[in-house]
This record gives structure tokens, sequence and C-alpha cells, in this order.
């Protein structure tokens, strides 16, 4: 069913002819003007972006360095968004989203409306991939209100199509209806097979969810005549739409016209050595034979499906396993280096010391006297705000071994008890998280969706190595904008673990904790962690004194300005309430 899902919301594009990309690169060559030079870079760059990612990379590269020498404004935005676009086709969201943020704010500045509402498509794109609906969404009308304003049917189609996929995914079915259909006509105006195609399969999939089978399967059929006429190479789209058929001929309990077309969907993911699709057929063949009956079949796809499944996941957390490797190696490097460093520099003070107190001995007794009292009051307080800075990173370097090795003994008590797929699936979210710390960690201050996602990464973790003894939800005041809002990086876990492991456990039945963010004024947040545990102050009581004292909590309190930014109240109803004051940038 991941077809049915998936195949509407893939946003299609034409690829431009080699003849294209030949003439532009042959004005180039010829251009002497930064001006032309910077529109010729851009053009190619927007021609190869689907055709040779590469190749349209490096030309983004040179057109933004051009763009920025000469202060070309425009170039430099163009770029960027097509940057970002590259960024966002190869996963990487956090890089894409900085670079359409950066197009965004030149064209504002521009007044560029026309780009404006491009720009805020592309990230109303990255939302939805990123399972941000309601953002998704936000993004999405900007772009589409702005085009319809200055009547510019470029593009709008792509702009229907893809709002018309987030409202799918929000179960809007009725609004998703309207809004491929817009496409799809538009679409076809314009002349544009590809767009028309995903939203025509985008009306089939809601006819799916409708339960009005038949018409979902004329729609899929349709959509597969179209595909099949396309040039280039478009099988990995066709397996999806055999997928497609094959789930509503299910419904219909046609199980053998369903085999027939997951066999077809099968051949071609193997054609193009797609791993991923393999194992969603084989996922099916499994299903299909056993609703058939044919249990003996219905095996061998199981155990096809293992074996893919396995290979994707090894995959995937060997890549993730290696990148946390290659980044604590550098890590270290960085560490030594510095240390080395650091030591040079206590010596060449030293030195210059020794030679100070030589010179200045032959003049006064009274003037040495003072020069060494007023230096080693100097040297003595550098000494100390340096100790206290290498204190404070060492401290936040180490508040989370005690998580870490307890996650480590979780995942090996999974594959103990055998249950090998919550174990994948642990340590990868548990890579992910490790990766997400220790590229924040180098950083002052981070945005604050990036902390939140890190939080609701480790809160998941938890929650599955508690056997979910406790609900976590996170709420965030409309005037916070988290994609431009900056704090300063794990402000908010030591207090979330204080309230899982001090509060909620001890307590032993399911507790509830919540986060809250609101802005107090401009430059200050103010963030509320609520939990309904036994009471700060109650479970200090029950512990040893040495215990009572949270170092990561007592370093946070310091990084935030001291314990007047933090308050910590136990309820009356029972739980503790903890109110975070919190200096943010933009």
């Amino acid at each position: 069913m991941k077809y049915l899902l998936i195949a509407c919301f893939i946003l299609l594009s034409t690829a431009t002819g080699f003849t294209q990309e030949k003439s532009l690169a042959e004005q180039l060559e010829a251009a002497t003007a930064d001006s032309t030079r910077v529109r010729l870079l851009k053009e190619l760059s927007k021609t190869l972006i689907n055709t040779n990612p590469d190749l349209s990379k490096e030309y983004a590269e040179k057109c933004l360095n051009l763009s920025r020498k000469t202060g070309n404004k425009d170039g430099e935005a163009g770029a960027s968004n097509l940057l970002g676009s590259l960024a966002l086709n190869h996963g990487d969201y956090l890089e894409a989203t900085d670079l359409y943020l950066k197009a965004l704010r030149i064209y504002k500045d521009l007044d560029n409306k026309r780009l404006i509402a491009v720009v805020y498509n592309n990230i109303g794109t990255l939302n939805m991939k990123q399972g941000n609906l309601k953002e998704a969404r936000n993004n999405l009308d900007l772009s589409i209100r702005l085009k319809e304003e200055m009547n510019i049917t470029k593009g709008l189609a792509n702009c229907y199509q893809t709002l018309a996929s987030v409202c799918f995914l929000e179960k809007d079915n009725e609004q998703a209806l309207i809004y491929f259909e817009k496409g799809r006509q538009l679409a076809r105006e314009m002349h544009d097979e590809r767009v028309e195609l995903s939203c025509i399969n985008g009306l089939a999939s809601v006819q799916f969810k409708k339960e009005n089978y038949k018409e979902a399967i004329k729609g899929y059929n349709q959509a597969l005549e179209i595909t099949q006429k396309m040039e280039g190479d478009n099988r990995k789209e066709m397996a999806g739409l055999y997928h497609n058929l094959a789930s509503a001929y299910r419904k219909l309990g046609d199980f053998d016209k369903a085999i027939e077309l997951l066999n077809a969907s099968l051949k071609l993911a193997k054609e193009i050595q797609s791993n991923e699709d393999i194992k969603q057929a084989y996922s099916g063949l499994k299903s299909y034979y056993k609703d058939k009956g044919d249990l003996a079949n219905a095996l061998i796809a199981q155990e096809y499906y293992s074996v893919y499944k396995d290979s994707t996941v090894n995959e995937n957390t060997l890549k993730a396993i290696n990148e946390l490797q290659e980044k604590y190696k550098a890590e270290e490097r960085k560490k030594e280096i510095v240390d080395l460093q650091n030591a040079n520099g206590q010596l060449e003070e030293k030195s210059t010391l020794q030679y100070s107190l030589l010179i200045v001995s032959v003049g006064a007794f009274v003037l040495t006297t003072l020069a060494v009292f007023f230096y080693m009051k100097q040297l003595k307080a550098k000494q100390q705000r340096k100790q206290a800075e290498l204190e404070q990173k060492a401290l936040r370097s180490q508040m989370n071994p005690h998580f870490i090795f307890n996650s480590l003994n979780s995942i090996q008590r999974m594959y103990i008890e055998g249950d090998e797929d919550t174990a994948n699936d642990y340590m990868a979210d548990f890579s992910r998280l490790l990766r997400s710390i220790l590229e924040n960690s180098g950083k002052d201050v981070i945005r604050l969706k990036d902390e939140l996602d890190v939080i609701k990464l480790y809160m998941d973790l938890e929650m599955i190595r508690t056997d979910n003894s406790f609900d976590y939800s996170c709420e965030l005041a409309d005037d916070v904008d988290p994609l431009l809002v900056k704090i300063p990086p794990l402000i908010f876990q030591p207090y979330l673990e204080n309230a899982i492991w001090h509060g909620i456990i001890s307590k032993k039945e399911k507790g509830t904790i919540q986060l809250s963010i609101q802005r107090q004024q401009q430059g200050k947040l103010v963030c509320q962690i609520t939990d309904n545990g036994i009471g700060f102050y109650s479970g200090k009581k029950l512990k040893p004194a040495k215990d009572n004292k949270s170092r990561g909590m007592q370093i946070t309190a310091e990084r935030l300005g001291g314990e007047d930014h933090v308050v910590v109240e136990e309820l009356s109803t029972g739980g503790t309430k903890i109110t975070l004051t919190i200096h943010y940038t933009v």
C-alpha cells in the first residue's frame, strides 16, 4: 500500500534536451559581461537539475560565487534556490531549508513576488517531505495566492498538485480531489504531461481511499497509458502504478489479477535494482497469496521480503554508524589540535613573563612588584574563565553517557529476545539521535526546530526503553517560528530526563510530560516542562543526598544565565512544573 501514498507525491519535471544545454554552454563561453554570465550559469544549472545533478550543482555554485562577487542579488537568490532544490532531491533537508530561506529573504528585499511564490512552493514541498503538513499547507497557500493574484500560470499546476498531496496526507479527501482536478486541468492546458500524470494518479488514490475501487482502477490505467507514452526511463513510475492497481484489484477480491500486477511491478523493480520497490512488491505478494490461501507461495514471498528488508535496514544502519565514527574521529582530531595550541600558548606566555620580569627588575623594585601583581591578577582571572569554559564544555559533552549505555543495553536485550525488527528500528533512531547531538554540539546556537526534532527523537527512544510508561507532547505558540528562532542546543534534555527518571518512573504508573513554548517578548522565550510524577522536591527526599543534585540541570541553568532563569514548582495536584527563560536570536 506504500505506493498508494507515495506515487502521487513525487514532483516531476520535464528534462531539457542536450541541444539547449549545448547552446547555453556556447553562449557562456562567449559571454564577457558578468550579468550575462550569471544569467547563463543559472539557466544551465536549471536545465541540468534533473538529468545531471552534479554538473547542475557546479554551475549553481559558480553562479552563486560570481553573483556575490559582483553584488548581483537576483543571481545570488536564484543560485541559492537551485542549490536548495538539489539538496532537497539529495535528502539533505537542513541544507535545503537554509538555502531556501536565504533565497526568500533576498527576493523579499527585491520585492520580486513571482520568485517569492516559487520559493514558497519549494519550501512547502520540503515541509511535506519532512512530514510537517501544517507548514506545508501554509507555504503552498502563500505560493498559490501570489501566483493567482499575478495571473501566473507557469508552475501553478504543480502547486495545486503538491497542495492536493498535503490534503491527502491530512485525510482531507474532498479538498484533495478539488486541488488534484485543478492541477490536472491546468497541466493539460499547459501540455505538462508529468504533472498531469501525477494529478491523475492522485485522483485515483483518493478514489481508492473512498473505497471507489473501480474508479481508482480506471484512473490508474489512465495514468499508466500516459506513462507508457512518455519519453525517458519511466520504469519506476510504472512499477508504482502496477502496485496501486494490484491494491485495487485485491480490494475487489480478484487475487489472481492482483498477483499478476504485483509480479509485473516486481520485474520492473528488479530491472532498475531498487531494493525498496522490490521489498514492497514482496510484501504485497505475501499478503495476496495468503488471502488466496496459497500458503506455500506466501511463505516464499515472506522469506524474500525479510531478506530485502534486512538488507535495507542494515545498509542504512551501517551508513549511520560510519558517519558517526567519522564525525567522532574528526572531533577528536580537532580537540587534539586545540590542546596543542593551548599548550604552545601557555609556554609562550610563560617565556614572555620571565623575560619581562628580568627587564623590569633592572628598573625599580616597586615597579616590578606592581607589574607582577597586576599581571598575575589578570592571568589568574583569564585562567579561571578558561577553566570554567573547559569544564562547561566537558560536562556538556558528557551529559548523556548513562542514556547511551542504557540504550545499547536495551538494543542488546531486544536482539537477545528475538525482536530484531524493533531492535533495528531502535538502532536506526539511536544513530540519528547521536549524529544530531554530534552535529549540534559544536554550535553556539541552532534553530528551535532542530532542537525540537532532537528532543522528539530522544523522547521516542525513552518511551520505547521504558515500555511506554509515559506520553509526551509539545505545544508551540503561533507567534514562534521554529525555522527562524535560534537557541543554545540541548537545553530541554536534562529537564525532560529528570521528569522521566525522577518523576514518572518513581511514581510507578503511566505519566504525562508536556513541553510548551511561548514568546514573552522580543528576544526571550518562556518554556514550561510539566509532568505528573511524584514531584521535584518530594522525589529528592526519597533519594540519598549525593543524588539530589543534577549536574546536567545545573550546567544548563548556568548556560541560560543563572538560577534566576530556571523556576521549579511542585504542583499541589502532584508533579512538577519547570519554567525556563531562554534568550533567542533570529
